[in-house]
Protein backbone atom coordinates (compact mmCIF):
# COMPACT_ATOMS: atom_id res chain seq x y z
CA UNK A 1 0.00 0.00 0.00
CA UNK A 2 1.39 3.51 -1.00
CA UNK A 3 1.14 5.72 1.62
CA UNK A 4 2.76 8.43 3.16
CA UNK A 5 4.67 6.25 5.84
CA UNK A 6 5.98 3.89 2.81
CA UNK A 7 7.24 7.15 0.96
CA UNK A 8 9.12 8.85 4.12
CA UNK A 9 10.59 5.40 5.14
CA UNK A 10 11.98 5.39 1.08
CA UNK A 11 13.28 8.79 1.33
CA UNK A 12 14.98 7.72 3.90
CA UNK A 13 16.61 4.17 2.30
CA UNK A 14 17.61 6.45 -1.24
CA UNK A 15 19.42 9.21 0.69
CA UNK A 16 21.07 6.90 3.47
CA UNK A 17 24.63 7.99 4.12
CA UNK A 18 25.85 5.04 4.98
CA UNK A 19 25.32 4.02 1.11
CA UNK A 20 28.14 6.79 0.17
CA UNK A 21 26.41 7.32 -2.77
CA UNK A 22 27.58 9.86 -5.54
CA UNK A 23 26.10 12.90 -5.27
CA UNK A 24 24.89 12.83 -9.08
CA UNK A 25 23.74 8.99 -8.34
CA UNK A 26 21.41 10.76 -5.54
CA UNK A 27 20.06 13.48 -7.47
CA UNK A 28 19.29 11.53 -10.38
CA UNK A 29 17.49 8.86 -7.55
CA UNK A 30 15.63 12.27 -6.28
CA UNK A 31 14.70 13.50 -9.33
CA UNK A 32 13.12 9.94 -10.54
CA UNK A 33 11.07 9.68 -6.88
CA UNK A 34 9.78 12.90 -7.36
CA UNK A 35 8.71 12.28 -10.56
CA UNK A 36 7.00 8.76 -9.24
CA UNK A 37 5.44 10.95 -6.21
CA UNK A 38 3.73 13.39 -8.92
CA UNK A 39 2.37 10.91 -10.97
CA UNK A 40 0.76 9.33 -8.08
CA UNK A 41 -0.30 12.43 -6.95
CA UNK A 42 -1.96 13.60 -9.72
CA UNK A 43 -3.78 10.33 -9.94
CA UNK A 44 -5.17 10.15 -6.77
CA UNK A 45 -3.49 7.22 -5.66
CA UNK A 46 -2.22 8.75 -2.31
CA UNK A 47 -2.90 12.99 -0.35
CA UNK A 48 0.63 14.40 -0.29
CA UNK A 49 0.95 17.51 2.29
CA UNK A 50 0.63 20.96 0.72
CA UNK A 51 4.57 21.12 1.22
CA UNK A 52 4.79 18.43 -1.49
CA UNK A 53 3.97 20.43 -4.64
CA UNK A 54 7.00 23.20 -3.29
CA UNK A 55 9.76 20.90 -3.56
CA UNK A 56 12.06 21.64 -6.13
CA UNK A 57 15.66 19.53 -6.99
CA UNK A 58 17.95 21.53 -7.00
CA UNK A 59 20.05 21.50 -10.90
CA UNK A 60 23.71 20.90 -11.82
CA UNK A 61 25.89 23.67 -10.48
CA UNK A 62 27.42 25.08 -13.56
CA UNK A 63 31.33 25.53 -13.90
CA UNK A 64 31.32 28.41 -11.60
CA UNK A 65 34.46 30.84 -11.39
CA UNK A 66 37.48 28.65 -8.99
CA UNK A 67 35.42 25.60 -9.50
CA UNK A 68 37.00 22.73 -10.88
CA UNK A 69 36.99 21.55 -14.44
CA UNK A 70 35.92 18.03 -14.66
CA UNK A 71 37.95 16.39 -17.05
CA UNK A 72 36.54 15.21 -20.24
CA UNK A 73 37.26 11.44 -21.71
CA UNK A 74 36.85 10.75 -25.28
CA UNK A 75 39.31 9.36 -28.12
CA UNK A 76 41.85 11.08 -29.52
CA UNK A 77 42.42 10.24 -33.30
CA UNK A 78 44.73 7.58 -33.19
CA UNK A 79 42.73 5.64 -30.55
CA UNK A 80 39.36 6.49 -32.96
CA UNK A 81 41.79 5.15 -36.03
CA UNK A 82 42.58 2.00 -34.11
CA UNK A 83 39.21 1.80 -33.39
CA UNK A 84 37.76 1.52 -36.54
CA UNK A 85 40.49 -0.72 -38.17
CA UNK A 86 39.68 -3.20 -35.61
CA UNK A 87 36.11 -3.09 -36.12
CA UNK A 88 36.57 -4.03 -40.14
CA UNK A 89 38.58 -7.17 -38.66
CA UNK A 90 37.12 -7.76 -35.29
CA UNK A 91 35.91 -11.72 -35.49
CA UNK A 92 34.18 -11.61 -31.62
CA UNK A 93 30.50 -11.41 -31.90
CA UNK A 94 30.03 -9.36 -28.70
CA UNK A 95 33.07 -6.94 -29.22
CA UNK A 96 31.74 -5.74 -32.74
CA UNK A 97 28.10 -5.33 -31.72
CA UNK A 98 29.22 -3.31 -28.97
CA UNK A 99 31.44 -1.54 -31.58
CA UNK A 100 28.29 -0.60 -33.81
CA UNK A 101 26.79 0.83 -31.17
CA UNK A 102 29.22 2.77 -29.69
CA UNK A 103 31.02 3.68 -33.29
CA UNK A 104 27.58 5.34 -34.23
CA UNK A 105 27.38 7.41 -31.33
CA UNK A 106 31.07 8.80 -32.43
CA UNK A 107 30.09 9.52 -35.65
CA UNK A 108 26.08 10.80 -34.33
CA UNK A 109 26.50 12.44 -30.94
CA UNK A 110 23.49 10.14 -30.17
CA UNK A 111 23.18 9.02 -26.40
CA UNK A 112 22.79 5.14 -25.48
CA UNK A 113 18.81 5.72 -24.95
CA UNK A 114 18.56 6.98 -28.50
CA UNK A 115 20.66 4.14 -30.29
CA UNK A 116 18.69 1.80 -27.92
CA UNK A 117 15.62 2.85 -30.18
CA UNK A 118 17.12 2.15 -33.13
CA UNK A 119 15.24 -1.32 -34.49
CA UNK A 120 12.79 -2.05 -36.67
CA UNK A 121 9.69 -2.17 -34.25
CA UNK A 122 9.88 1.34 -33.44
CA UNK A 123 7.24 3.08 -35.25
CA UNK A 124 8.57 6.40 -34.73
CA UNK A 125 11.91 5.75 -36.29
CA UNK A 126 11.96 6.89 -40.13
CA UNK A 127 15.23 5.44 -41.61
CA UNK A 128 15.27 6.60 -45.53
CA UNK A 129 17.76 4.12 -47.24
CA UNK A 130 17.78 5.52 -50.80
CA UNK A 131 18.82 9.18 -48.97
CA UNK A 132 20.78 8.05 -45.94
CA UNK A 133 18.76 9.76 -43.65
CA UNK A 134 17.77 8.66 -39.87
CA UNK A 135 14.60 10.72 -38.37
CA UNK A 136 14.67 10.14 -34.78
CA UNK A 137 13.43 12.08 -31.79
CA UNK A 138 15.88 12.11 -28.51
CA UNK A 139 14.58 10.40 -25.61
CA UNK A 140 15.69 12.45 -23.40
CA UNK A 141 15.43 16.06 -24.73
CA UNK A 142 12.62 15.06 -27.07
CA UNK A 143 14.53 16.76 -30.19
CA UNK A 144 13.29 15.66 -33.46
CA UNK A 145 16.82 14.70 -35.33
CA UNK A 146 17.15 14.94 -39.08
CA UNK A 147 20.64 13.22 -38.94
CA UNK A 148 22.51 12.32 -42.17
CA UNK A 149 24.05 8.88 -42.47
CA UNK A 150 27.15 8.21 -44.10
CA UNK A 151 28.68 5.08 -45.71
CA UNK A 152 30.17 3.99 -42.48
CA UNK A 153 26.95 4.23 -40.71
CA UNK A 154 25.21 2.81 -43.34
CA UNK A 155 27.80 -0.32 -43.28
CA UNK A 156 26.78 -0.77 -39.36
CA UNK A 157 22.96 -0.24 -39.52
CA UNK A 158 22.90 -2.87 -42.39
CA UNK A 159 25.05 -5.23 -40.77
CA UNK A 160 22.90 -5.12 -37.43
CA UNK A 161 19.51 -5.81 -39.34
CA UNK A 162 18.73 -1.96 -38.74
CA UNK A 163 18.99 -2.91 -35.11
CA UNK A 164 21.27 -1.24 -32.55
CA UNK A 165 19.15 -2.44 -29.24
CA UNK A 166 21.79 -5.51 -28.34
CA UNK A 167 22.58 -4.07 -24.71
CA UNK A 168 21.18 -3.06 -21.19
CA UNK A 169 23.69 0.38 -20.31
CA UNK A 170 24.50 -1.11 -17.97
CA UNK A 171 26.01 -4.62 -19.77
CA UNK A 172 27.27 -2.20 -22.33
CA UNK A 173 28.98 -0.37 -20.29
CA UNK A 174 30.59 -3.15 -19.23
CA UNK A 175 31.37 -4.48 -22.99
CA UNK A 176 33.24 -1.17 -23.21
CA UNK A 177 36.04 -1.80 -20.68
CA UNK A 178 36.39 -4.88 -21.80
CA UNK A 179 36.63 -3.96 -25.42
CA UNK A 180 39.04 -0.83 -24.58
CA UNK A 181 41.14 -2.88 -21.80
CA UNK A 182 41.79 -5.54 -25.05
CA UNK A 183 42.87 -2.61 -27.01
CA UNK A 184 45.12 -1.01 -24.30
CA UNK A 185 47.44 -4.04 -25.01
CA UNK A 186 48.43 -2.32 -28.40
CA UNK A 187 47.49 0.88 -27.68
CA UNK A 188 49.54 2.34 -24.66
CA UNK A 189 47.70 5.55 -24.38
CA UNK A 190 44.33 3.77 -23.12
CA UNK A 191 46.54 2.21 -20.26
CA UNK A 192 47.18 5.92 -18.87
CA UNK A 193 46.75 6.80 -15.17
CA UNK A 194 43.70 9.33 -14.64
CA UNK A 195 42.78 11.12 -11.79
CA UNK A 196 39.42 12.23 -11.67
CA UNK A 197 37.51 13.38 -8.35
CA UNK A 198 34.13 12.02 -7.31
CA UNK A 199 31.89 13.81 -5.30
CA UNK A 200 30.03 11.52 -2.69
CA UNK A 201 27.68 11.99 -0.02
CA UNK A 202 30.48 11.90 2.60
CA UNK A 203 32.72 14.77 0.89
CA UNK A 204 35.15 13.94 -2.51
CA UNK A 205 37.17 11.17 -2.93
CA UNK A 206 40.32 11.05 -5.39
CA UNK A 207 40.03 7.67 -7.96
CA UNK A 208 43.37 6.56 -10.14
CA UNK A 209 42.20 4.43 -13.11
CA UNK A 210 43.36 3.31 -16.50
CA UNK A 211 41.95 5.54 -19.13
CA UNK A 212 39.86 2.67 -20.88
CA UNK A 213 38.38 2.12 -17.56
CA UNK A 214 36.54 5.44 -17.48
CA UNK A 215 35.70 5.53 -21.59
CA UNK A 216 31.53 4.90 -21.39
CA UNK A 217 28.88 5.90 -24.01
CA UNK A 218 29.43 9.53 -22.94
CA UNK A 219 33.14 8.97 -24.52
CA UNK A 220 31.49 8.29 -27.89
CA UNK A 221 29.61 11.46 -27.42
CA UNK A 222 32.04 13.31 -26.55
CA UNK A 223 34.28 12.09 -29.11
CA UNK A 224 31.48 13.25 -31.60
CA UNK A 225 32.37 16.94 -30.51
CA UNK A 226 36.25 16.93 -30.44
CA UNK A 227 35.83 15.76 -33.96
CA UNK A 228 33.80 18.87 -35.09
CA UNK A 229 36.19 21.14 -32.88
CA UNK A 230 39.12 19.66 -34.28
CA UNK A 231 37.15 20.46 -38.23
CA UNK A 232 36.90 24.26 -36.59
CA UNK A 233 32.53 23.25 -37.08
CA UNK A 234 30.90 26.42 -35.41
CA UNK A 235 30.12 26.18 -31.63
CA UNK A 236 26.88 26.74 -31.80
CA UNK A 237 26.03 24.30 -34.63
CA UNK A 238 27.76 21.62 -32.29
Amino acid sequence: VINQILLDNFIKYITDPAQNLAIATLKKRLIYFYKFCKYISKHKLINFQPEFEKVKIGKKNKNKEGSEVKQVITLTKPELKFTLDQFEKEKNQKFRKTLSMFLFQCFTSLRWSDINQIHKNNPELKIDIENKRMLITTIKTGVELNLKLNDFLMIILEENNFALNHFSSQQYLKNIHEVFENYSEKVPSLKEEITRKKQLSRGSVSITKFKYQFISSHSARRTFISICIGLNINFIDI
